[in-house]
């Protein structure tokens, strides 16, 4: 009956409001955003400085600007394990100001910061192909509604279908309704699509410090045309304008050694803050023996690390938790001093002892 159609409507209309309304986190960035992005991924996305830079200095123009018809588009390019992922979650961070990222009631993304959207699943079966494109269209319109100033990810993009990529350039280039502006929104497409290319610039020159932005930015500009242009879903012309929608490329690097050691030193300070906050050890020192020692347990194909960082948490699991955990079932344990940490004797492993200084 028509009146059970319509009650069936408001009820869903209600439910969708209901949880949008109990969504506690920021709707809106927060005040500061340039300086924070900057100093948090500074900070903690380590070894990809040309990206960095280049997400900063692109966020600060597009927040300057009074009124835009169409948000950031940011596509990032890597292989696994580089810090793809971690940059957007950063990202989200500095974005919504949500300070405390170890915190697990924040849920970031998710109700700790709403805004923050990240897309899966863009690759799927034949037989889902409308279904999904349907999804897609009523996801974003919905999020975007309640969100003009999102951080919006889509993840694993190069492996959309003509369908999905037309719906993104229609979004992108004409908006997706009269009354939904996202022209403050940011959008990343992550890909690694680009990661051959990367390497073969990266060995062009010896130090990736000499690598310039626009260099990278053409390589991988030129590597997403080529992909679309062959699945031939539109004239060449169209390609071209879909592709000039995408306001950034940027490059993420195989990791290297010095990076690896860079990524192992941070997550040992960040490991001792855990332990002093929750009054296990007073202080905790370790030389570059140590994060030496580690990044040898790194598996590596020639200068890059094979799985990039994923192995750093894994080891540093095998080895300094190991040692931290024999010391404090010791009887020299003391919560109230300072430990050193340091390569064993025979070099196979670490060992933890009470320090006479910090």
């Amino acid at each position: 009956m028509w009146w059970v159609s319509q009650w069936m409507v408001a009820a869903a209309a209600a439910a969708t409001l209901s949880y949008w309304a109990k969504l506690k986190g920021p709707k809106q960035y927060a005040t500061g955003v340039e300086e924070r992005v900057e100093g948090l991924l500074d900070a903690r996305l380590l070894g990809q400085p040309l990206a960095v830079h280049q997400v900063s200095d692109a966020i600060s123009e597009h927040l300057a600007q009074p009124w835009s018809k169409k948000p950031l588009v940011m596509s990032v390019h890597g292989p696994p394990g580089v810090g793809k992922s971690l940059f957007h979650y950063l990202l989200g961070h500095a974005l919504y100001n949500i300070t405390d990222m170890d915190s697990h009631t924040n849920q970031c993304p998710g109700r700790g910061c709403p805004a923050y959207k990240v897309v899966f699943g863009l690759d799927y079966l034949q037989t889902e192909k409308q279904k999904q494109v349907e999804f897609l269209r009523d996801t974003l319109t919905s999020h975007l509604s309640w969100f003009p100033e999102s951080l919006v990810v889509m993840e694993e993009y190069d492996k959309v279908d003509c369908e999905v990529r037309g719906l993104l350039k229609q979004m992108l280039d004409k908006g997706i309704e009269s009354s939904i502006n996202w022209g403050k929104s940011i959008v990343v497409l992550e890909s690694n699509t680009g990661y051959l290319e990367l390497l073969d610039l990266r060995e062009k020159y010896s130090s990736r410090n000499e690598i310039s932005a626009e260099e990278a930015q053409k390589v991988l500009k030129d590597k997403v045309f080529s992909k679309w242009a062959a699945q031939g879903c539109e004239e060449r012309v169209d390609t071209i304008k879909t592709v000039s929608l995408i306001d950034l490329f940027l490059p993420f690097f195989p990791l290297e050694r010095p990076q690896v050691e860079d990524i192992i030193d941070l997550s040992l300070h960040r490991r001792l803050e855990h332990r002093i906050n929750k009054g296990e050890l007073a202080g905790l020192r370790w030389d570059r023996a140590v994060v030496r020692f580690l990044s040898s347990r790194i598996e590596f194909d020639g200068i890059y690390a094979i799985e990039g960082a994923k192995e750093v948490s894994t080891v540093l699991a095998r080895y300094v938790t190991r040692a931290l955990k024999e010391y404090t079932q010791s009887s020299a344990y003391d919560a109230t001093a300072w430990v050193a940490l340091e390569v064993s004797e025979g070099g196979k492993g670490l060992v933890a002892r009470k320090s006479e200084r910090g």
